[in-house]
């Protein structure tokens, strides 16, 4: 993460290198110096890759302009998201990854771990995974749950996520507009997931996040779950405030607002859970970070 950052921030190689160098001369003191040690290296390993991701963010994969309409702000993402799958589809779907599967899968592997000891995924639950990039989130759940839909609004990236999983019998991936869960009928899944795809919904205009929120609470079960691993790059304090009114104004309970739960990500989570009817007067459970 430390590296993404830089990267992040510098944007071209040259302006990295000088970055690590002047970290790994300045840090003093047992473990400053051993963090430093292990970033040289994995820029050392990963040099290759930072140079094309330095590419990637020249091409608009980081970029935080809000769009005029929402129609727009979808064509862009679509078009953004069809090319870079044909660049770099691991750093395309997770800047962190520094282009490298073995990274985006330790992080994925913690991805489910951490649904996991939520108990928002069961043997028998159905998800909708939102934004599903080349459908590594999705392929990871399946063997956990009963079925897995991964919808994606770029073609080529859905076209990647069944070449790799398409000969997993509980998992099916579908292109869908990018405006709306239309295609599903309401009270079809338990669970819905989003990592990492919110950001670009919020930058195509927060009405257009309102409506995923207000359509995933329409496809959930009673008692179905919303999680969102990083809700935009604006800044968590807004994230916060956007979350909690989103999760009144459409009926959830928000379990968990912008949490940091992982240790190889600095995703926040936002944990929504569909309030079930009251039959006895009780409340749902209280919100919890």
């Amino acid at each position: 993460m430390a590296l993404m950052h830089v990267l992040i921030e510098a944007r071209n190689i040259a302006d990295i290198e000088a970055a690590v160098a002047h970290l790994e001369t300045k840090s003093t003191g047992t473990d400053q110096e051993d963090r430093a040690e292990a970033l040289v290296d994995l820029f050392t390993q990963k040099r290759d890759h930072i140079v094309e991701l330095c590419k990637l963010l020249d091409d608009g994969i980081d970029h935080d302009h809000v769009s005029a309409t929402a129609a727009e702000g979808v064509a862009t993402c679509r078009a953004l998201f069809d090319r870079l799958a044909q660049q770099s589809p691991e750093a395309a779907v997770a800047l962190y990854s520094l282009g490298s599967p073995e990274i985006l899968q330790a992080c994925t592997d913690e991805i489910i771990g951490q649904l996991r000891a939520w108990g928002v995924i069961s043997p028998s639950s159905d998800v909708l995974d939102l934004g599903c990039g080349i459908g590594r989130v999705a392929a990871a759940l399946a063997p956990a749950v009963n079925s897995v839909v991964g919808l994606d609004l770029s073609a080529e990236m859905i076209g990647l996520a069944r070449t790799r999983h398409g000969n997993v019998a509980n998992l099916r991936f579908m292109t869908g507009s990018g405006e709306s869960l239309a295609p599903f009928p309401a009270g079809c899944f338990d669970l819905v997931l989003a990592v990492d795809s919110f950001p670009y919904i919020v930058q195509c205009g927060l009405d257009l996040a309102a409506r995923h929120v207000a359509e995933a609470r329409r496809v959930l079960r009673e008692g179905g779950n919303l999680v969102i691993f990083n809700f935009s790059y604006r800044g968590i304090q807004a994230d916060r405030e956007d979350m909690a009114q989103m999760a009144a104004s459409y009926e959830f309970n928000l379990i968990r607002n912008g949490v940091a739960c992982f240790t190889l990500w600095d995703g926040a989570a936002f944990w929504l859970q569909q309030r079930r009817k009251a039959t006895d007067g009780r409340q749902g459970p209280a919100l919890l970070g």
